[in-house]
C-alpha cells in the first residue's frame, strides 16, 4: 500500500500531528504498518464483497485520500498495536537486501 500517498492531503495540522505520531515510535517502530492495517479494516467490508483485486484496491486506497478520518485511524491503530504487543511486534520483519559495493545480490 502506498502509506504516503493515501495520506497526501491532510491539512497542515493533521499533517504535523500524523508525523509527530509517526516519528515518535512511541508504541512501535511500526506503527505506520498498524496504521495501514487499521485504514483497510475500517473498509474490509466493501473490500471483501466486492472481492478486490489488487489493482482495484490500490485504486480504492488511493480514492480514500482526503476522506479519511485522521484521529478515528490513530486510535484504531492504537489499539491494534497495544492488542498485538510484543508478539505482533516479533512477527514483522522488514527483509532489506544485502548490498554490497558491486550492488545488490542477484
Amino acid at each position: 500500500m502506498d502509506f504516503a500517498h493515501a495520506f497526501r492531503e491532510f491539512d497542515y495540522d493533521n499533517v504535523l500531528r500524523l508525523w509527530e505520531v509517526l516519528w515518535s515510535n512511541y508504541l512501535s517502530e511500526h506503527f505506520h504498518l498498524y496504521m495501514c492495517v487499521a485504514l483497510l479494516k475500517r473498509h474490509r467490508r466493501k473490500i471483501m464483497d466486492e472481492q478486490m483485486e489488487f489493482d482495484t484496491l490500490l485504486k480504492f486506497i488511493n480514492e480514500l485520500s482526503g476522506h479519511i478520518d485522521l484521529e478515528s485511524t490513530l486510535r484504531d491503530a492504537e489499539a491494534l498495536c497495544l492488542f498485538a504487543g510484543e508478539k505482533g511486534a516479533a512477527c514483522i520483519t522488514l527483509v532489506t537486501p544485502a548490498v554490497s559495493a558491486a550492488g545488490p545480490e542477484t
